[in-house]
Protein backbone atom coordinates (compact mmCIF):
# COMPACT_ATOMS: atom_id res chain seq x y z
CA UNK A 1 0.00 0.00 0.00
CA UNK A 2 1.11 4.27 -0.27
CA UNK A 3 3.72 4.50 2.31
CA UNK A 4 4.17 1.47 3.66
CA UNK A 5 0.44 0.44 5.10
CA UNK A 6 -0.26 -3.33 5.25
CA UNK A 7 -3.87 -4.23 6.60
CA UNK A 8 -5.06 -7.43 7.76
CA UNK A 9 -8.47 -8.83 9.27
CA UNK A 10 -9.64 -12.37 10.17
CA UNK A 11 -13.50 -12.02 10.16
CA UNK A 12 -14.18 -11.55 6.48
CA UNK A 13 -13.49 -8.04 6.41
CA UNK A 14 -15.98 -6.30 8.49
CA UNK A 15 -12.26 -4.46 10.16
CA UNK A 16 -9.25 -4.06 9.24
CA UNK A 17 -5.78 -3.55 11.20
CA UNK A 18 -2.34 -2.06 10.41
CA UNK A 19 0.55 -3.64 10.36
CA UNK A 20 3.69 -2.07 10.44
CA UNK A 21 5.82 -2.79 7.39
CA UNK A 22 9.22 -1.05 8.48
CA UNK A 23 8.87 1.00 5.41
CA UNK A 24 7.40 4.44 4.40
CA UNK A 25 7.81 3.49 0.36
CA UNK A 26 4.85 2.10 -1.29
CA UNK A 27 4.15 -1.19 -1.09
CA UNK A 28 3.48 -2.85 -5.09
CA UNK A 29 3.53 -6.31 -4.41
CA UNK A 30 3.45 -9.34 -1.88
CA UNK A 31 3.57 -12.61 -1.42
CA UNK A 32 3.19 -14.95 1.99
CA UNK A 33 4.15 -18.64 2.65
CA UNK A 34 1.81 -18.18 5.97
CA UNK A 35 0.84 -22.25 5.24
CA UNK A 36 4.10 -23.76 5.68
CA UNK A 37 7.02 -20.94 7.67
CA UNK A 38 5.18 -17.98 7.95
CA UNK A 39 7.39 -16.51 5.50
CA UNK A 40 6.36 -13.52 3.31
CA UNK A 41 7.59 -10.93 0.86
CA UNK A 42 6.93 -7.10 -0.22
CA UNK A 43 8.16 -5.34 -2.46
CA UNK A 44 7.89 -1.50 -3.42
CA UNK A 45 9.06 1.47 -4.38
CA UNK A 46 13.04 2.59 -4.91
CA UNK A 47 14.53 -0.84 -4.13
CA UNK A 48 12.75 -1.57 -1.52
CA UNK A 49 12.51 -5.74 -0.38
CA UNK A 50 11.26 -6.93 2.50
CA UNK A 51 10.96 -10.33 4.31
CA UNK A 52 8.85 -11.57 7.11
CA UNK A 53 9.04 -14.81 8.87
CA UNK A 54 6.71 -14.56 11.47
CA UNK A 55 3.01 -13.37 9.73
CA UNK A 56 4.06 -9.68 9.48
CA UNK A 57 5.14 -8.85 12.75
CA UNK A 58 8.65 -8.21 11.70
CA UNK A 59 9.88 -7.00 8.66
CA UNK A 60 13.13 -7.56 7.41
CA UNK A 61 15.03 -5.55 4.96
CA UNK A 62 16.54 -7.66 1.94
CA UNK A 63 19.24 -5.61 -0.10
CA UNK A 64 18.32 -5.10 -3.75
CA UNK A 65 20.69 -3.24 -4.90
CA UNK A 66 19.25 -0.73 -6.83
CA UNK A 67 16.68 2.25 -6.84
CA UNK A 68 14.29 0.93 -9.46
CA UNK A 69 10.57 0.43 -8.55
CA UNK A 70 9.82 -3.10 -7.94
CA UNK A 71 6.36 -3.74 -9.12
CA UNK A 72 6.24 -7.44 -8.76
CA UNK A 73 7.42 -10.61 -6.75
CA UNK A 74 6.85 -14.36 -7.60
CA UNK A 75 8.81 -17.04 -5.12
CA UNK A 76 8.89 -20.57 -7.08
CA UNK A 77 9.34 -21.78 -3.27
CA UNK A 78 11.00 -20.55 -0.46
CA UNK A 79 14.52 -20.25 -1.80
CA UNK A 80 13.51 -19.58 -5.54
CA UNK A 81 12.26 -16.05 -5.86
CA UNK A 82 12.23 -13.29 -9.15
CA UNK A 83 11.42 -9.88 -8.95
CA UNK A 84 10.50 -7.74 -11.98
CA UNK A 85 10.27 -3.49 -12.01
CA UNK A 86 10.85 -0.40 -13.43
CA UNK A 87 12.98 0.13 -16.74
CA UNK A 88 13.29 -3.96 -17.15
CA UNK A 89 14.97 -4.68 -13.84
CA UNK A 90 14.68 -8.51 -13.02
CA UNK A 91 16.16 -9.89 -9.94
CA UNK A 92 16.51 -13.44 -8.55
CA UNK A 93 17.66 -14.96 -5.51
CA UNK A 94 18.31 -18.57 -4.68
CA UNK A 95 18.49 -18.08 -1.08
CA UNK A 96 15.69 -16.55 0.14
CA UNK A 97 16.22 -13.47 -0.62
CA UNK A 98 20.23 -12.99 1.31
CA UNK A 99 21.15 -12.39 -2.07
CA UNK A 100 19.38 -10.34 -4.92
CA UNK A 101 21.29 -10.99 -8.32
CA UNK A 102 20.31 -8.31 -11.13
CA UNK A 103 19.55 -9.24 -14.95
CA UNK A 104 17.49 -7.16 -17.40
CA UNK A 105 14.92 -7.86 -19.70
CA UNK A 106 16.51 -6.14 -22.52
CA UNK A 107 14.15 -3.27 -22.69
CA UNK A 108 13.70 -0.05 -20.58
CA UNK A 109 9.80 -0.92 -19.91
CA UNK A 110 7.65 -0.85 -16.67
CA UNK A 111 7.57 -4.91 -15.82
CA UNK A 112 3.94 -5.51 -13.65
CA UNK A 113 3.78 -8.93 -13.81
CA UNK A 114 5.40 -11.96 -13.06
CA UNK A 115 4.60 -16.02 -13.47
CA UNK A 116 6.27 -19.33 -13.27
CA UNK A 117 4.63 -22.24 -13.56
CA UNK A 118 7.78 -24.53 -12.49
CA UNK A 119 10.96 -23.55 -11.95
CA UNK A 120 12.12 -22.70 -15.69
CA UNK A 121 8.86 -21.15 -17.42
CA UNK A 122 8.13 -18.03 -16.92
CA UNK A 123 6.34 -15.01 -18.34
CA UNK A 124 6.54 -11.18 -17.61
CA UNK A 125 3.61 -8.24 -18.48
CA UNK A 126 4.71 -5.24 -19.85
CA UNK A 127 3.88 -1.35 -19.87
CA UNK A 128 3.14 -0.81 -23.91
CA UNK A 129 1.93 -4.45 -24.82
CA UNK A 130 4.83 -6.63 -24.19
CA UNK A 131 5.06 -10.17 -22.81
CA UNK A 132 8.51 -11.88 -22.15
CA UNK A 133 9.37 -15.24 -21.59
CA UNK A 134 11.90 -17.05 -20.48
CA UNK A 135 12.69 -21.30 -20.35
CA UNK A 136 15.86 -21.29 -18.50
CA UNK A 137 14.90 -19.86 -14.77
CA UNK A 138 14.82 -16.10 -15.95
CA UNK A 139 18.21 -16.10 -16.55
CA UNK A 140 17.44 -14.76 -20.19
CA UNK A 141 13.89 -13.26 -21.39
CA UNK A 142 12.38 -13.37 -25.10
CA UNK A 143 9.93 -10.67 -25.95
CA UNK A 144 7.51 -13.21 -26.93
CA UNK A 145 4.62 -10.75 -28.55
CA UNK A 146 3.42 -7.61 -28.45
CA UNK A 147 -0.37 -7.81 -28.32
CA UNK A 148 -1.14 -3.76 -28.20
CA UNK A 149 0.30 -0.86 -26.91
CA UNK A 150 -1.98 -0.69 -23.88
CA UNK A 151 -0.47 -1.83 -20.55
CA UNK A 152 -0.25 -5.51 -19.81
CA UNK A 153 -0.59 -5.45 -16.13
CA UNK A 154 -1.51 -9.33 -15.06
CA UNK A 155 -0.05 -12.32 -16.83
CA UNK A 156 -1.26 -16.26 -15.26
CA UNK A 157 -0.25 -19.45 -16.47
CA UNK A 158 -2.64 -22.79 -14.75
CA UNK A 159 0.37 -24.25 -17.30
CA UNK A 160 2.43 -24.25 -20.25
CA UNK A 161 -0.06 -24.27 -22.88
CA UNK A 162 -3.13 -22.14 -21.39
CA UNK A 163 -2.42 -18.36 -19.90
CA UNK A 164 -4.32 -14.99 -19.44
CA UNK A 165 -3.20 -11.14 -19.97
CA UNK A 166 -4.90 -8.23 -18.73
CA UNK A 167 -4.21 -5.20 -19.39
CA UNK A 168 -5.69 -1.34 -20.32
CA UNK A 169 -4.51 2.17 -20.62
Amino acid sequence: GDNGVIRTTSNGGETWFGKASGTSENINDFKLYFNLFSLGWIVGNNGMIRKTIDEMSNWIPQWSGTSENLNTIFMVNTDLGYIAGSNGIVLRTTNGGSEWIHSWIGMNVNLNSLQFIDAANAWIASDDGYLFKSIDSGKTWTQQFRFTEMDLNVVYFHNENTGWLIGGD
